[in-house]
């Protein structure tokens, strides 16, 4: 996000890891393209964040092969996305199917089209994930959230 001196900050926890890993004075190539609505996309954001922090704080731990398996928001962004119902079916090499999350990138979701996987992201949080929670605790604990963020 640019900020008000003019420089670039990360937007979140996950963007602030990579650019702690880049040393200073580092030439970097980057990609930049202006987000159709950047609050409204924080806001879905913080909203996928809050259900994960949620929810991962109730899971279990598990090992698979020995090795202790930590919850991933980026593999829990993408399930709510497929929960919210946009998704694309992938027909793989060994004839199965798998469901892959549609992009959220600008270029690739328009803004009514992400207005609808907002709304469908808060049921499907609602009614898979946080059960027994209402809208409107939710989308106050939101608001709340951006409010000091």
């Amino acid at each position: 996000m640019k900020s008000p001196s003019g420089s670039l900050v990360p937007m979140d926890d996950e963007q602030a890891e990579a650019m702690r890993r880049i040393k200073s004075g580092a030439v970097v190539k980057c990609n930049i393209s202006e987000m159709r609505n950047g609050g409204f996309f924080r806001k879905w954001w913080l909203l996928a964040k809050m259900a994960f922090d949620m929810s991962s704080d109730r899971m279990q731990p598990r090992e698979y092969k020995g090795k202790q398996v930590l919850p991933s928001f980026d593999s829990f962004r993408k399930d709510l996305t497929i929960l919210a119902g946009y998704f694309n079916v992938i027909y793989k090499y060994d004839g199965t199917m798998r469901l892959e999350a549609q992009s959220l990138k600008w270029a690739e979701m328009t803004e009514e089209t992400f207005e609808k996987l907002y709304s469908a992201t808060i049921d499907a949080i609602l009614q898979k994930i946080l059960i027994g929670m209402s809208e409107d605790e939710l989308r106050k604990a939101v608001d709340q959230t951006l409010a000091y963020a």
